[in-house]
């Protein structure tokens, strides 16, 4: 099943909140994210620097501001990956950290999400990644933001 294909996604693409995008920059995320030390289906965050965000008392604004304080702050777009292999999302930063309970919504599991800036002065803009400022939401309630986007030894 390709995740960007649920009812609840077309939405948002036919709305213009959300660009389908190919699996190259997943592929290229998922191949960054292999090289921090991992427990059996997640990063260790015990092994990096990182801020932990509950956002079950949270309102969308708020969580948007939590997020926007740590390094993925400075993006103006997020990158949704739900699996290497197929097709991703790229969201305005504020649409996708509001909404990733939405988003995720029947993609099980832990996902991960990275900064992208949009480069360019025409109507084509590139995408510009930054796989070092990524983040995990457990698909509940919490988002856990990388500090550091180095990977440790």
């Amino acid at each position: 099943m390709e995740y960007v294909e649920s009812g609840h996604v077309q939405d948002w693409v036919n709305s213009g909140k959300a660009k389908r995008i190919g699996t190259d920059l997943c592929q290229a995320f998922h191949e960054h994210l292999l090289r921090f030390p991992w427990l059996p289906s997640r990063v260790d965050w015990a092994r990096l620097g990182h801020v932990a965000i509950d956002t079950s008392e949270l309102d969308d604004a708020a969580i948007v501001e939590r997020v926007r304080d740590s390094p993925m702050g400075v993006h103006s777009h997020i990158l949704i990956m739900y699996t290497p292999d197929q097709d991703g999302l790229v969201c305005r930063f504020e649409d996708a950290i509001g909404n990733l309970d939405l988003l995720y919504w029947k993609s099980p599991g832990v996902r991960y999400f990275c900064g992208v800036d949009l480069a360019g002065f025409s109507d084509e803009k590139k995408l510009v990644p930054s796989y070092s400022n990524f983040a995990e939401y457990d698909g509940s309630a919490k988002i856990t933001v990388c500090l550091s986007g180095v990977p440790t030894a």
